[in-house]
């Protein structure tokens, strides 16, 4: 290397995804006098799937006004200003009512407006009592679906930029849609990489690819209905 020339700094390794935390360990978090906010600070994972993982293991499932007293005011901002969800979708994330988020929004500031672009894909279908945390957590936001489905057809590919060409979008919007599927779950769901010949769905992934086909069955059979209606109209 000669003189004047930069040092080669190697890229940080990519930080795994957290994992949710077990039953177990949220009982012992709830022991230790852990609200859902200090346990989010803990495991690193999203603040609705906390929520929701508490709900289903009946660990004293928080009222409203419990919810809103933990909600991050800047957590919230980011949510809806930023990344452009509704109210209504991060609402039944966190499992309460809209308008109570709403109403909370205005008291803190936040500017809202009407619009459905933001809707759960899964809220007509049961809300997110009728499917388990990490599928309502995956489906939630917007082009959710799309996520997954392109996670899911990216296993077999021999590469991100391969499998990328075959979906018809580029690498880094896969990349992100990947990373972002994986955040909303807290796992990762791929084997991808230089030491991978082909990309593979983890032991998380298989999990994950099984939990979430209920769901999609019933977004296909639903547009089927729909179509078959509109056809007799």
């Amino acid at each position: 290397m000669g003189p004047g020339t930069p040092a080669h700094t190697p890229a940080a390794p990519p930080t795994d995804p957290p994992h949710p935390p077990s039953t177990e360990q949220l009982r012992a978090y709830v022991a230790q006098g852990l609200g859902p906010h200090q346990i989010v600070k803990t495991t690193r994972c999203p603040p609705p799937l906390i929520s929701r993982l508490l709900a289903q293991a009946g660990l004293a499932r928080p009222a409203t006004r419990d919810v809103l007293a933990t909600l991050d005011p800047a957590w919230l901002r980011h949510e809806y200003e930023h990344k452009r969800r509704s109210l209504h979708d991060i609402a039944g994330e966190l499992g309460i009512h809209g308008k109570d988020l709403s109403v909370h929004a205005h008291s803190i500031g936040i500017h809202t407006q009407r619009g459905a672009r933001g809707r759960h894909v899964l809220g007509a279908h049961g809300g997110p009592d009728a499917f388990p945390p990490t599928v309502w957590a995956a489906f939630t936001g917007f082009q959710a679906e799309q996520r997954i489905r392109r996670l899911l057809a990216t296993s077999g590919h021999t590469s991100l930029n391969q499998a990328a060409r075959a979906l018809g979008t580029k690498q880094p919007s896969l990349t992100a849609q990947i990373r972002r599927l994986e955040h909303a779950v807290c796992a990762e769901l791929l084997h991808h990489g230089p030491e991978h010949s082909t990309i593979t769905l983890t032991a998380a992934g298989e999990q994950f690819a099984r939990d979430v086909q209920p769901a999609l069955a019933l977004l296909d059979e639903h547009r089927g209905h729909d179509d078959r209606s509109t056809a007799h109209t």
